[in-house]
């Protein structure tokens, strides 16, 4: 397993790493998180334990519970938070949305129980020897690099690229 990509809520209280299986196609990437420990009998500064939460200034990072990729095979190539919902960028060109208070990835509401996932388009990527020998009758997505949101929280920004690589090509696209 590798670490892939980092990212922190605005006030640090929670890191998410996303990270990648070696043997990709067998499981399922997945985030771990840390976040600040508010536990009563926390260590305070001083190493004495107290029956108060400690400031979260003073706390340690403690891991919490990791968020699985609902897609199996893929791995996690990008994360950010936007407030409660963390995204998911992934190296199959899909882009999910787990929301963090309700423990689990937002549902759709046109089509209950089904997990709100965008898909890439194919973007750019040069058709040579290379790209041939890597997806020899298999479709070619771009893997999700790197994401963000506009200042409205509205509008969601995801660029990347092939996965492999030897590969040349790009994908960029504005989600509205």
């Amino acid at each position: 397993m590798e670490n892939v990509c980092l990212t922190c809520k605005d006030d640090c209280s929670l890191y998410a790493s996303g990270q990648s299986h070696t043997r990709p196609c067998l499981t399922r990437g997945h985030c771990t998180m840390l976040g600040r420990s508010t536990h009563p009998n926390t260590p305070s500064p001083s190493g004495q334990h107290t029956n108060t939460p400690s400031p979260q200034v003073n706390t340690p990072y403690t891991p919490s519970p990791q968020v699985n990729a609902r897609i199996t095979g893929c791995g996690i190539r990008s994360v950010s938070f936007h407030g409660e919902i963390l995204t998911i960028g992934t190296g199959v060109g899909a882009i999910m949305f787990f929301d963090m208070r309700a423990g689990k990835y937002m549902e759709s509401t046109m089509n209950s129980g089904r997990a709100v996932v965008l898909k890439s388009t194919k973007g750019w990527v040069s058709a040579d020897d290379q790209y041939h020998d890597v997806f020899h009758n298999v479709e070619y997505t771009p893997a999700i690099y790197t994401h963000c949101y506009d200042w409205s929280g509205m509008r969601l920004f995801t660029a990347g690229g092939p996965l492999p690589a030897s590969l040349k090509g790009n994908y960029a696209a504005l989600w509205c």
